[in-house]
């Protein structure tokens, strides 16, 4: 509950930020630490008009509960909103009517709303998102529904930690007013990254290797020039792909972009230049 921060997320700063708390991984880790009748809550904003994080949250707990051989996710879930604060319950164990009167009560008790509920006593006068996926999840229509849902409630992993990026990326002009622009900021940043990255490398790159190529390249034979510019370019490829992995994968371990970063890049480095020196 509240163990990260909501600080910068309304300028979408988190949108390319890792988060391994809320990947798929981390609620199969929570399923094998919690006990038989134990439970798992979890906290997650609440968008009433159209829910982001907590139905993005509930697609990747059904996905893990099935992952984990369980036959009804369904039956082991229950959600409640209170104030934009959704509350989302699960038992590795499906939940019995005993349990979910149990919570009902106690979200009748404190003012809350219930969102779904396993039991027909526990649900909504009308339908919800939450209830239409789980009507989708068990009719192994679940793709569809992640697919046409206005924003990206797609299943996180660890190799794609990015719980917050719940906003679909498009270049139309109507979303860049209202909220929806705040969201979306970061996509336009780094589609201008893109662009600006591009022409600096056109210009301080491959127009001065036009410009001088008579020069530069004098000493190879026309038929050599290629494969040499070619031999060069996949080593630059090379490090970008073996770099970008390891400085994502490392942060799960040392818990810090910051240091995995320095620490993966600075070793990759030296012992490249060292590996060159020996070779």
């Amino acid at each position: 509950n509240g163990v990260d921060t909501f600080a910068a997320l309304s300028t979408g700063a988190y949108t390319f930020a890792e988060n391994y708390l809320y990947t798929k991984e981390a609620v199969l880790d929570y399923l094998r630490v919690v006990g038989p009748n134990g439970f798992i809550n979890f906290n997650r904003w609440f968008e009433s008009d159209q829910p982001r994080e907590a139905l993005r949250l509930f697609v990747m707990i059904f996905d893990a509960l099935r992952s984990a051989g369980l036959r009804n996710p369904g039956q082991h879930v229950m959600v409640g909103n209170h104030e934009w604060w959704g509350m989302i319950l699960v038992k590795k164990t499906p939940f019995t009517q005993t349990e979910q009167t149990a919570v009902l009560k106690y979200f009748s008790d404190h003012d809350v709303e219930t969102i779904f509920a396993p039991f027909d006593g526990g649900r909504p006068p009308s339908p919800n998102p939450f209830y239409n996926f789980a009507q989708a999840f068990a009719k192994g229509e679940d793709r569809e529904f992640i697919k046409s849902y206005p924003t990206d409630i797609s299943v996180v992993c660890d190799d794609n930690p990015f719980f917050y990026k719940n906003y679909k990326f498009t270049l139309k002009l109507s979303p860049l007013l209202g909220s929806y622009a705040r969201q979306t900021t970061a996509f336009f940043v780094q589609f201008l990254i893109l662009v600006v990255t591009t022409v600096f490398i056109a210009i301080f790159i491959f127009l001065p290797l036009y410009l001088f190529k008579k020069e530069g390249l004098s000493i190879l034979s026309r038929y050599a020039r290629l494969p040499f510019l070619e031999y060069f370019s996949g080593h630059g490829v090379g490090f970008i792909w073996i770099e970008i992995p390891l400085m994502q994968r490392f942060t799960l371990l040392l818990g810090s972009p910051i240091y995995s970063i320095s620490i993966t890049l600075a070793s990759l480095l030296i012992f490249s230049g060292l590996g060159s020196l020996l070779a």
